[in-house]
Formats: C-alpha cells, structure tokens, sequence
C-alpha cells in the first residue's frame, strides 16, 4: 500500500480525523478498508511526533471511530458502498426462468363457478378435473404474450406492461394496453395521479443503462465449472454474455434469466438446445381430490342457488371445526361468499340471460330475413364484462361493431326512420328571417323593434314564440356587445346554461299551451326512478331509489311524463372526447326509459308507440347536438344522431348569426315532437274540429268497457339494463379526504 498522502500538506491546525478520511476517498490509492487507512493514518501521525497536533492526534487515535460519531457515519457509508460494489462482482449462476400465466386460486374458483352453468357436455366434476389439471397436461401459457417491433431497430420485442424501452437501442415503446388505458381515465375533469403512478412514469422516462464493464468483470468472473453446459457443448452463460454484452440498456439477459417468450434469445439455439434449457422439471402441483370437490359444490346455475350454497355450512352435523382439517374449506366459502368481483360477474351475466330468456319469441323483432334482432344482440352482449347499449336492446345507429351484425339490407329495414323530425311551420320561419341581418347594429335594432302591429294586444297562446324568439336573439346580441367578451373566454358549464342556453333553449321548451316546464342542474329523472323501483313491494323497508341525475330534464308538468333529456358540459373537444363519450353513452339509457313510460301510457298500444319518439339535446360550450330515439320493433330502440350539428359563434358574423338562426328552427322542431307525442297519447289536443263533441259523448258513455288487450298491442317491452354500481368510498377515506383540507387563518 502507498504510504503517501497529500493531507498532510495542509496546515496542522485543521487536521481532524473526519477530513483526513474525506480527503482519503477522493485519492487514487483508496482501499475503502477502516483497518488499511487507520494503520496509514498511524504510521502518518508517527512520523510527525514533532508537531504537536499530530502527537495530540495520535493520543486520541485509539478507538476514533466509536468515540467520533462523524467518523463512524463516514465509515457505515463507505463500507456499504464496497459492499453494493461488490455484490455486482459476485459469481453468477444460470437462473432459467420459465415464464407460465398461473392465476390466483380465488380468480380460477370465480371463473369456474360463472361458467358452469354455462356447460352442457360435462359434468361439474369432469370442469373441475379438467380445469385443475397438472401443468404439464395443459398448454404451456405466457405471461408476456403482446409482441411488438421497435421502431427504431426493427428487433422483435416483448411487451409486458403500459410502456417498455427496446433493450437493444433504448427507444421508447408503447403497447396497446397504454392507449386503452387513455380511454378510461378517472371521472373527474381533471384526473389525479398518486405519487407511486408518478414514480413509475419518471422510471420510465429513464431507461436503465448498463455498466458494460461492470457486466464484463462479473461474467468472467464465474469459473467454467459454475457455468450450464448443453449436450451440444454450449456454455449458455457465454451465450447470453454475447447477447447482451454490447447492448445500451437492460435486458433479462445481463441477469442471466431466459425468458421463455423472447424469440431472440430462443434463435441462439437449435429446437433441442432450448428444449433441453427451458425443461420444466418441476411443474406445479395438482389440486387435490378434495380441493376439487369442494370447489365443486359451488358451481351453480343460479344466483340464488349460489347464494343457499355459501350459506350452507361445510361442516357435518355435530363436527366441531378443526383449523388443520377445515382451513382450507373455510377459505373457498369465504371467497365465494366476499369476493366482489364473483358476485358482480355471477349476478351480472346470470340476470341479462334470464332476462333475455323471459321475452317471448312473439314479442321480439323479426326481421324479413328470419334474423330475430333481440337474439342478435343478446350472443353479442352476453359475455361483454362492461356495459354495452346492446344491454339494454338499444342500436346507436352510429356503432359500427353493431352495424356489422346485420347486412346492409337489414340495416336499413332496422333502422329506417319512420317518424322523422316536424317540419319548421312557415310562420316561425318568417319570423326568424326578421333577425338575418348583416350589421350587428341593425341586429340591435331589430330587437329592439316591437314584433306586435301597432294596437295589438300580446297574447301568450299567440305570440309566445315570437317573445322566445327575440329574447333569444337579444341575449345574443348582449353577449356580442358585451367589451369583456364572455363568449371567447372559458367558462363554467353552468354559465352557458343561464346566460345563454336558459333563453335559447329552456324558454322555448317551458310551454303553457304543451303545458311542459324543464328540471336543470343534476335533476333526478323520474323515468328512471320508476325503472329502478319497478318491483318495489309495498310492505318493503328499504327506501326507494333516485332516478339517475341529468342536467336537464323536458316533462309534462301535469302527467309528471318526461320526453327529453339535456346533457352539458363546459366545452367540446371533439367525438372522442371523453366528456363526449359519457355523455352519449348515458342519454340512450335515459331517453329509453322515458320511452317505455310513454308505452305504458298508451296502454301498450303498438300503433301508437310506433309513433312516439323522445329526444335529446347536447351543448358543450357553444356546440349543440341533437339526438333521437324511437322503437323500431320488438324491444328494440334506435338511437340517432343528428348528422348536422350546430356551432354559436363566439364573435358577430353575418353566417354566424344564420347559423344559430338554424339552431333556433332546430330547437323548435324537437318541441313540436312533443306536441305530436300528446297528439298520439289524447293528452292534450288543440284545435278542435267540428264533430269532435260526437266522439266525446262516444266516449264518455263507454267509460269502463274499455278491452283489457288491443288486437295490435305490444306483448312484452323490456326494460333497460341497470347500470353497474361505483364502489363505494369508504367513510374513512371520506374522513381522511376531508381532514386534508387546509383551513383558512382569520
């Protein structure tokens, strides 16, 4: 060992024990051993007797380090670091890791007891013999089984999580996982991420590199004899070694570890080579006899049957529980009886097929083609694991997955659109024209001009919507002229709703002839209240449930009928917009069940339920759209979509102002589909024409002979499918939540 030092080069007042060994560490001839620089320091101090310092050092060197805490935390910190430095250096040995996709016993048992109702060529004991059956009798399956290329080097690489880098050239990759992932982000506007998502991402941001040479020392390192050697006298270690010796970035290799689904590392050997390397010597053990029987004893065909199976006790009568004979059964029955996700997927698929299977064939929809339209969408559905429209028989006329289950000609008899949507009467479309001006200033004056000829009086079953029409315009021309320009800045949703949206669409709506009002602000739908509670028994304690929340609801104020739905939000960032998507998935179900309440107010009667229709209205930011939904036979509903929409410009234009012109007539149009709507249902019919008294007097003398049954009535219409519930908060997470609120000082 050099015994030479530079530290000694400093003036003697500054020697202390904890600088020398700093300075130590940074010189070339560092041992990183206490024992090897204490008897250095030593032989230092000694050859200085002379300087006091050095001599006052040396009295004080015995046992430094214990009487020093400095010292002893210098030292802990070095000999940790030559450890971790020498732990790389250690020998090596091949670890081949088979990689197999074993599930969770309690996930196998779930899916076993879902699917065996299912079965019909075996019998329960030969599923769960089959299922349980050793390794080495099933196929082998891979646990990272999605497989891409890199773009960059073109090697063929294994993905087995949201984000990979390719170990030969360190490009980033993305699976396919990580754009499914994009789609369904958290229900907030603004998703959060937690600290452990966000240490996972930086992780990923930065690729691992290797230490080359560290790598290199460590392979030669291990002795032949320690080494794998092949029948064909390949050495695998030294295989790997020339794998991935000149590679950036970590690869399983550089830990000696095969993966079985790497197929550039299975073209470094011949067939037999890698059958020889990647033999599967131990397997995993088969599920006992007894296990399987137990598990057995669950696998039922109903939920209810199910539920008398978890409650019924393994134990025989007058066995007392033994934990070494009984965990085991203790276990299942607690699994089958806790677990969630068994009880959603069992009573979800369980309840859609006895559903489906209690509609009468004569109540379904045939189409010319023989094609029965229910049973179509019931084998399309029946194993989807989240909510689909086809749930709930409704056909968005946009879904090309649907669309493809059908031919072009069935497609066009199911969705053809017999209602349609009223035409705009003339009389509105002149009064409209009047507002088509080019200057924002004759726009002001034209709202400023009196719709009513001089000496008329204002009539609200005459002239009520000539007053819609130009309060709307007004409030348009407000917000033009307004010098903060509140319609180019960001605002809140429920901002467009009063300041703009309450005129344009809400006062159109609110109509004393249709006697119809409108409910906004998360209002609970009645129709869906009434699906929901659809057998709730009048001697149940449990309390009834709330109809699903909607921003805007259209009803009949006096027959609490609802026939449209209004959904909003703060802006619209295009049809693949997440907001979007909720929101288009969301209205079909409601309008549905509004629907089915106006079939069973016309009695089920099918000539009338043809004719009715109920609509929605999207408006996202200053972007409108309107929808329809109508029966097309069976239970089969259409939901359509407006292929035009319609855009508020945010500044004064002369198309600008024509286009919401049109949204105007637009809106106008969907209420005159609620004057049909009470046309069709005798709720409430105006003008009345010579003669009529006749059918009323007809009418009243036959109060209470009514049929019970129309010769052309509907035999069965379903309802739709509940929507899965959200997983409750815990009230301690809510405590918590709450508790992290700052308050404010006064």
């Amino acid at each position: 060992m050099t015994e030479t030092t530079t530290y000694f080069n400093t003036p003697s007042e500054e020697w202390n024990f904890l600088s020398y060994y700093k300075h130590r560490r940074n010189e070339n001839n560092f041992t990183f051993s206490f024992r090897k620089e204490s008897f250095l320091l030593k032989k230092n101090l000694e050859s200085r007797q002379k300087i006091s310092k050095a001599k006052q050092l040396l009295e004080a060197f015995k046992n430094h380090r214990q009487h020093n805490e400095d010292v002893n935390i210098f030292w802990n910190e070095i000999e940790l670091m030559y450890l971790e430095y020498e732990k790389n250096l250690r020998t090596k040995r091949c670890h081949v890791n088979i990689s197999s996709k074993t599930q969770d016993m309690m996930e196998n048992m779930a899916e076993e007891t879902v699917k065996a109702h299912l079965a019909t060529t075996k019998d329960s004991n030969d599923e769960i013999n089959d299922f349980f059956q050793s390794s080495s009798e099933q196929q082998l399956p891979t646990l990272f089984s999605d497989r891409d290329h890199c773009s960059k080097c073109h090697m063929e690489i294994n993905i087995s999580g949201p984000m990979r880098f390719c170990p030969y050239c360190g490009s980033k990759v993305a699976s396919s996982d990580d754009i499914e992932f994009e789609e369904f982000e958290s229900d907030s506007d603004e998703p959060v991420e937690s600290d452990h998502e966000t240490d996972e991402i930086k992780d990923d941001e930065n690729p691992p590199k290797i230490d080359k040479l560290a790598f290199r020392e460590s392979h030669h390192a291990i002795p032949d004899n320690a080494k794998m050697h092949l029948k064909s006298g390949k050495i695998v270690e030294d295989v790997l070694f020339d794998f991935a010796k000149d590679m950036e970035h970590e690869h399983h290799a550089h830990s000696y570890i095969i993966n079985y689904d790497d197929e550039n590392v299975k073209a470094l050997f011949t067939q037999t080579e890698w059958n020889e390397l990647t033999e599967d010597r131990i397997r995993i053990p088969g599920v006992p006899r007894e296990i399987g029987e137990e598990l057995v004893r669950y696998g039922k065909k109903t939920l209810s049957e199910l539920r008398n199976s978890v409650l019924t006790s393994y134990l025989q009568d007058g066995t007392i529980y033994d934990i070494n004979k009984h965990y085991n059964q203790e276990w299942i029955q607690m699994a089958v009886r806790t677990l969630k996700p068994i009880r959603k997927l069992v009573y979800c698929k369980l309840a859609f097929r006895e559903s489906h299977h209690a509609i009468p064939d004569n109540a379904k929809m045939h189409l010319k083609s023989g094609k029965i339209v229910e049973d179509v969408l019931f084998d399309f559905a029946k194993d989807m694991e989240h909510e689909h429209h086809a749930h709930s028989y409704i056909i968005n006329y946009d879904d090309e997955n649907v669309k493809a289950l059908f031919t072009q000609t069935e497609w066009n008899e199911l969705t053809e659109d017999r209602i349609r949507i009223p035409g705009v009467p003339r009389e509105i479309g002149e009064e409209l024209v009047r507002y088509g001006k080019k200057t924002l200033s004759e726009l002001r004056n034209s709202v400023l001009t009196s719709y009513l000829q001089d000496g008329t009086i204002y009539d609200i079953n005459k002239h009520y919507n000539q007053e819609w029409i130009q309060m709307a315009v007004r409030t348009l021309v407000n917000l033009y002229e307004n010098i903060d320009a509140p319609l180019i800045r960001n605002q809140y949703e429920n901002w467009f709703t009063v300041a703009f949206f309450g005129t344009c669409i809400d006062l159109c709506m609110r109509d004393i002839q249709l006697c119809t009002d409108i409910k906004r602000t998360d209002a609970p739908s009645l129709a869906s209240a009434n699906r929901k509670n659809r057998g709730r028994s009048g001697n149940t304690k449990t309390r009834k449930l709330t109809g699903r929340k909607i921003d805007g609801i259209v009803y009949i104020v006096d027959r609490n009928l609802e026939v449209g739905v209004i959904e909003a939000a703060r802006s619209f960032l295009g049809v693949s917009d997440r907001k979007y998507l909720l929101e288009t998935f969301k209205m079909p179900k409601t309008l549905r069940d509004m629907y089915a309440d106006l079939v069973r107010t016309a009695n089920y009667d099918e000539q009338k339920a043809n004719n009715l229709q109920v609509f929605g209205i999207l408006h996202l930011g200053l972007w409108i759209q309107f929808t329809r939904l109508y029966r097309a036979g069976g239970s089969i509903c259409i939901f359509r979509k407006d292929v035009v929409s319609h855009h508020v410009d945010s500044k004064f234009s002369e198309d600008g102002i024509k286009s919401f012109l049109k949204l105007m007539a637009a809106v106008y149009q969907h209420k005159l589909i609620i004057r049909d709507n009470l046309r069709i249902l005798n709720i409430r019919n105006a003008n009345i024409e010579p003669g009529d008294d006749d059918d009323l007097l007809n009418d009243i003398l036959n109060v209470g002979n009514y049929s019970s049954t129309s010769q052309s009535s509907i035999e069965r219409f379903a309802d739709s499918w509940p929507t899965p519930r959200k997983k409750k908060r815990p009230k301690s997470e809510n405590s918590k939540k709450k508790s992290a609120v700052k308050k404010r000082r006064l």
